[in-house]
């Protein structure tokens, strides 16, 4: 039976290793380079050479720029840039004087501020990318955002390099990771961008070397390129509601009216840019508006705005949002400031307004479309922004085309570009008319081909937002039906007491029957039919791992037959609800409720746990005690946590900001410390392994100190001044304390000691160091947990019953430490605990364990119930198919939903999570089973 499991369990996890592989979004780069186009190339688009009209001389171009700086503030919500007076309280408001004063004085004609909206995911590297080719990131991209690679595909830094060679960058390391080609390591400052504890380190490095590159009169600079930190850590650390904040805002304000009043002439274009905003709680990473709008600010010694054309970009940027779908009074109600009054700029459109500005080629991959506001020469402007206007167009209709043909999309073929390309041709079919028309239609005819062109760019956009990668359904399909065998042959061994496997029969069976070969051939025939968009991700060892996977469980299906049927009423129950459960995972709604969900599964399984006890003709004041202790630790708990953006304004947690508002800090580090010291002493009391005991106090110790001061620098905003004996020692020690005694536990594998002690012992060790990764609140809780695991562990009737609840104190702990199935709660912060600098390897395991704390206290629980019962496999099974149940389930519907509007927000990032703890579910089984 164990060989069984562990054979299911694998081919389990290549089931999901190949539906992820058609689920996960990839979009190719093409190795290609941008060019300089010819307004009237190929024009009218389609149409007869011979039937070409007479074209005018291309409209003479306005002088580039000289020399550009690029500010880049990380994290710069539109609204911190914005003034008025009404907010004047908000932390983050009215603490960038320097724009209002531009926008409104008599620079007005000089200036330009916009809405920058990103595209999601929000992560600084998939936005610095987006900045620099003007494409659009895929779902994947999220996932290398902490191991940046290189830019494989045309980016505009390639092109600045070529005409301006004289680049100096200075900030986060991300850009030299993304464009090391790029940036010649002599003129790049780079910084570490991952300390956020640290507000100033990166934000003063960066001044020192700006100011005297700026200031240092031998004009060796052209490209000058600032990447700050502070705002961004400043809302990782403290929220953007805080009084940092506006400190690091009214620094960024210094750095921008020294750089206006001193270093910005007619020659030289300021550009100061948010890559991405930042959420209530201070993150970034999804999609909320309060991720997505950051601004973009542009200034220069020359005038930047020209008279005539101002109700034709109303109408370019009314047109854009209509398409694009941004609704300003949404963004508004959000942030709290007149939306309408701003246009709205997809990040993507700065690279082509830069390549404009600057006379350089549009990155071949570019979607963007020019932002018409910076587009004109001051003569014959119309005719000016139609010609830009169509080498915009032209650009993104060769990408296209030429991605199409070699990449084979279906989403890319000439029919299915057919709509888009008719809506060039009309657009050229109209400018064609216009040079044609007389004087009094000419105007109107240019504006109506302006428009036409740019409705083929933002369609495109919207286009391939939509289709942009293609899905291997084929993959998902065979992924899905590997999912769906192995869980329902789970099922069928958990219930079946089957007979001795013999393998020289099982062997015999798999080489000569008919249905094996069957198998291999029908798997033959399909990888050599040219199914288009089917398959195309399946390699040949994909292919017969599956093969083999299916033969073997095939196999033992039919050569294991059943002898008994082991009839367990709990464990029916159990899991016809958990499919119930599971079936939950396709309703968006549910998804985002998750956390009340489990909080009312968990009192439903404790009500069933006591009416079971009941049942057993104990005394129903003793059978209440047990189930109403758990019960009331699940209802206790469930005031800690972490809203998610689609519960406002239904969610409130309580969280360690109400220290200033019960008492103080004192109140919860008194009454905790407290609770903490009974709690060791019973421990004590409980464990005959003393060394353990010892080094489990003085891990709590440690973790107790920390979170005291952590709730001290809430409560009064600095700590109790040992800051690196808290922030660095004391986190060594309980490091150094688990795996120590960890090592020294393993020396009783086999032993005369009890295995339950053992277990007892892991738990309360590796509790401490899990208590060590998360907030203070959550970090109580954690610390707790282990009694109610002894009280679930304890000999009592319903032993499924109390592995059901386990199960959902796994859930319900990641919920309570402030996660949620969202990459912007992904817990950063915890990969500097103990540590200066960021560790690339260290920092991932410590984020892993902070992510995964209450399913792994869930896993230990499991093998310290185990440890005292008889038939420890069923009960492992039964762990294990809790979790393969909804990753079958989930998958499926994240099939079904993969077009679904809430794809990529809600289901995705659960399935994720749903597919990383089917692994480590099967990771911890095989631990343990190696332990006992």
């Amino acid at each position: 039976m164990r060989w069984l499991v562990f054979l299911l369990s694998c081919f389990h996890l290549l089931g999901l290793t190949i539906f992820l592989k058609g689920f996960l979004l990839t979009r190719q780069t093409l190795d290609q380079h941008g060019a300089f186009y010819d307004a009237w190339d190929r024009f009218p688009l389609g149409a007869d050479p011979s039937t070409r009209p007479s074209l005018p001389p291309l409209s003479p171009p306005s002088p580039a720029f000289k020399r550009v700086i690029l500010v880049v503030i990380d994290a710069l919500r539109f609204d911190f840039m914005v003034s008025d007076p009404q907010h004047a309280s908000r932390p983050y408001r009215n603490h960038l004087p320097i724009i209002d004063r531009l926008l409104h004085g008599p620079q007005r004609n000089h200036t330009h501020l916009f809405q920058f909206r990103a595209d999601p995911p929000t992560t600084t590297m998939q936005r610095i990318k987006g900045l620099m080719t003007g494409s659009l990131p895929t779902f994947i991209d999220a996932g290398s955002n902490f191991a940046s690679s290189s830019v494989q595909e045309d980016h505009l830094l390639h092109h600045l390099a070529a005409r301006f060679p004289l680049i100096h960058f200075m900030g986060d390391d991300t850009w030299q990771h993304l464009f090391p080609n790029s940036l010649a390591p002599n003129r790049t400052f780079a910084s570490d961008s991952f300390k956020m504890f640290d507000l100033h380190t990166v934000d003063d490095r960066i001044q020192a070397h700006l100011w005297p590159l700026l200031e240092g009169g031998d004009g060796d600079w052209q490209i000058v390129i600032t990447h700050f930190l502070g705002v961004d850590h400043c809302g990782h650390t403290f929220g953007p509601d805080h009084v940092h904040m506006a400190g690091k805002l009214d620094e960024m304000d210094g750095v921008l009216t020294r750089l206006v009043d001193e270093h910005v002439d007619q020659d030289t274009l300021l550009v100061v840019i948010g890559d991405h905003g930042m959420s209530v709680e201070g993150d970034h990473g999804g999609e909320s508006i309060e991720e997505l709008m950051s601004g973009l600010f542009l200034y220069s010694g020359r005038r930047l705005r020209h008279d005539g054309i101002d109700d034709l970009i109303t109408r370019l940027h009314e047109a854009r949002s209509s398409i694009l779908g941004y609704d300003a009074d949404k963004i508004t109600e959000r942030l709290d400031y007149n939306a309408s009054a701003y246009p709205i700029v997809p990040q993507i459109h700065l690279v082509p307004t830069l390549a404009y500005l600057l006379h350089l080629p549009i990155p071949f991959g570019n979607l963007g479309a020019l932002i018409p506001d910076l587009v004109h020469n001051g003569d014959d402007g119309l005719l000016h922004m139609a010609q830009h206007f169509r080498m915009n167009a032209l650009q993104v209709h060769d990408y296209l085309l030429t991605y199409g043909s070699e990449t084979q999309h279906l989403g890319f073929t000439k029919h299915a570009l057919a709509p888009l390309i008719d809506l060039l041709l009309t657009a050229d079919a109209t400018l064609a008319q216009a040079l044609t028309a007389p004087p009094n239609d000419y105007n109107n005819l240019l504006e109506m081909a302006i428009l036409g062109y740019d409705r083929f760019l933002s369609t495109t956009i919207k286009y391939c937002e939509a289709i942009w990668a293609q899905f291997d359904v084929g993959c998902m399909m065979v992924g899905m039906m590997v999912l769906g065998l192995t869980t329902i042959t789970g099922l069928l061994l958990l219930f079946w007491t089957p007979r001795k496997l013999c393998a020289t029969s099982l062997l015999r069976q798999v080489l000569f029957s008919f249905w094996p070969w069957m198998v291999c051939l029908v798997a033959l025939v399909i990888s050599q039919v040219p199914f288009q968009g089917m398959f195309d991700k399946m390699g040949w060892t994909d292919v017969c791992a599956c093969v083999i996977g299916l033969i073997m469980t095939m196999a033992l299906v039919s050569h294991v037959r059943p002898s008994s049927l082991v009839v367990d009423y709990d464990t029916g129950v159990l899991l016809v609800a958990a499919i119930l459960q599971a079936l939950t995972l396709g309703s968006n709604s549910f998804v985002v409720w998750e956390d009340r969900g489990t909080r009312f599964t968990a009192t439903t399984l404790c009500v069933v746990w006591l009416l079971r006890r009941i049942g057993h003709q104990q005394p129903w004041i003793k059978a209440v005690v047990r189930p109403g202790l758990v019960m009331l630790w699940f209802r206790l708990g469930g005031f800690i946590g972490q809203c998610r953006e689609e519960q406002y304004p239904y969610c409130n947690y309580v969280d360690s900001g109400l220290l200033k508002t019960i008492g103080g800090w004192m109140v919860w580090t008194g009454v905790f410390g407290l609770v903490l010291a009974f709690y060791i002493i019973w421990m004590v009391r409980q464990t005959r392994l003393r060394c353990i005991s010892v080094l489990y106090t003085l891990s709590v110790l440690a973790v107790y100190l920390r979170m005291a001061d952590s709730l001290y620098q809430t409560a009064y905003d600095h700590s109790l001044g040992y800051d690196r004996a808290m922030d660095i020692y004391l986190p060594r020690f309980v490091y150094a304390a688990t795996v120590g005694g960890t090592l020294y536990l393993w020396q009783f594998t086999g032993s005369s000691s009890t295995k339950y002690d053992i277990c007892f012992s892991v738990l309360h060790i590796w509790s401490a160091l899990l208590a060590l990764l998360q907030r203070p609140l959550g970090g109580m809780v954690i610390l707790l947990s282990p009694y109610v695991i002894h009280l679930l562990s304890l000999d009592d009737p319903g032993a499924m019953i109390r592995l059901a609840l386990i199960h959902t104190l796994g859930h319900h702990l990641f919920f309570v430490t402030g996660h949620q199935a969202t990459f912007t709660s992904l817990p950063w912060h915890a990969a500097f605990i103990g540590f200066d600098d960021m560790y690339y390897y260290i920092g991932a395991v410590l984020v892993s364990l902070s992510t995964l704390t209450g399913y792994i206290l869930a896993w230990m629980g499991t093998w310290t119930l185990l440890s005292k019962q008889q038939d420890r496999q069923a009960g492992y099974t039964f762990m294990l198919l809790l979790h393969c149940i909804p990753t079958f389930l989930s998958s499926l519907f994240v099939f079904i939903l993969r077009r679904h509007l809430m794809t990529w927000k809600i289901f995705a990032p659960r399935f994720l999570l749903q597919a990383l703890l089917v692994v480590g579910t099967f990771v911890a089984h095989l631990v343990f089973q190696s332990w006992s």
